[in-house]
């Protein structure tokens, strides 16, 4: 039977309509409670701390187990849906692994542990945030931006934001204006464990590396009549024309996933590595021209191994000390059906910038680097500060 709901033009005027969501602002929550602070305020022992995310070999992964280890997390919820590789956990956490369809109850049992609720991104489960609330449980988001949007109905059941960069802190600030006053909003940087990541001084610039672990998603670009799949967020259609560009500037490419086999004779495609900590054991300075991050947890473990880093003039990239910063042009696009900023490195740009810098020192360039991440994003420096959040450093 014809249903006019589902109809393709219905369907293409849905989409068109809600690209007008761009600056959209959460609905009003006229709840006054903050579970965080009411548990905050009536207790000054460590909490019980929970955390929920991913046990995989990805982005997510790798960070949720640092903070699983770092916080002395006893309880890990591993909400997943994907196939990819799982860590191989032998922490002190106890892991409880389920899938966004598990029943509740699994859920509301491995809740009754605890006193609050941290996760990274997304809690995967729609309902997760709603039903630790109805039982009192506060919970913390660490922020990736582009997977926040104001529509989704477990933003407003958030107690406290941590935003990694100034970027997100602005937008989250700006919801708590306009119609979220109840959250509350702290600006942590993204932490990686530098002990994880040793330190090589680079010394003269001989050839770039650029690291696509699985390419990130393709967000959708807005067009005038008809919407398009844009390249993979992480760039690799950008270093390729340079590539093509600046035949003589080498450079090296570590990726999880097959990429074509033409490529330019100035690139080298090095073996996948296993471990993550050894990703940025070659190469003098790295290039991501990242279309957009949410924390660019990869930029700082590549400075952190004293590696420059020349990456995209937009925010939050261009908030890191880069060595040198790619001319873009930003377009709307969508993560999902989520309305964000997508910015397009200029190819021709990263060309001549990797030109200019092929055969010059950066010495000084990688010390200040490790410098950097040790100073701003590293669990020595900010440790405390992070504990404290949850009276784990009382």
């Amino acid at each position: 039977m014809f249903s006019v709901r589902n109809s393709a033009i219905v369907r293409y005027l849905s989409n068109r309509y809600s690209w007008f969501r761009a600056g959209a602002v959460p609905c009003r929550d006229n709840r006054s409670t903050n579970l965080y602070l009411s548990l905050i305020e009536r207790t000054s022992k460590p909490f019980r701390l929970g955390y929920v995310g991913p046990d995989s070999k990805s982005g997510l992964g790798y960070q949720g187990r640092d903070l699983v280890e770092k916080l002395g997390i006893r309880d890990w919820l591993a909400v997943s849906n994907d196939d990819n590789e799982r860590l191989d956990w032998t922490g002190p956490a106890t892991l409880t692994r389920v899938t966004s369809n598990s029943d509740r109850m699994i859920i509301r049992k491995w809740l009754s542990k605890v006193d609050c609720l941290l996760f990274c991104e997304t809690p995967v489960r729609d309902d997760l945030l709603a039903i630790a609330h109805s039982m009192g449980i506060p919970s913390v988001c660490i922020v990736n931006w582009e997977w926040l949007a104001p529509y989704l109905p477990w933003v407003r059941d958030v107690d406290l934001f941590l935003a990694p960069n100034s970027h997100t802190y602005d937008l989250l600030t700006q919801w708590k204006a306009k119609s979220l006053p109840r959250i509350k909003v702290e600006r942590i940087p993204g932490l990686v464990d530098v002990d994880r990541f040793s330190f090589k001084e680079r010394a003269v610039c001989r050839s770039f590396l650029f690291v696509n672990g699985r390419g990130g998603f393709a967000p959708t670009i807005r067009g005038l009549y008809r919407d398009r799949l844009g390249p993979p967020r992480k760039g690799l259609e950008v270093v390729l024309k340079a590539a093509r560009l600046a035949p003589e500037v080498p450079i090296k490419i570590r990726s999880q996933i097959p990429i074509e086999n033409d490529l330019p004779a100035n690139v080298e495609l090095l073996p996948s590595e296993e471990d993550n900590t050894k990703l940025y054991d070659t190469g003098d300075v790295a290039v991501q021209p990242s279309l957009l991050e949410g924390t660019g947890l990869q930029m700082i473990e590549m400075m952190a191994t004293g590696l420059p880093l020349i990456t995209t003039n937009a925010p939050p990239m261009n908030e890191f000390p880069a060595l040198d910063l790619i001319d873009c042009r930003s377009k709307l696009g969508k993560a999902r059906r989520h309305i964000i900023d997508v910015n397009f490195p200029s190819a021709a740009h990263l060309a001549r910038l990797m030109q200019v810098r092929l055969g010059t020192s950066v010495v000084a360039e990688s010390r200040l680097s490790r410098q950097y991440v040790m100073e701003h994003h590293s669990w020595d420096a900010l440790s405390e500060r992070f504990m404290d959040l949850f009276n784990q450093g009382r």
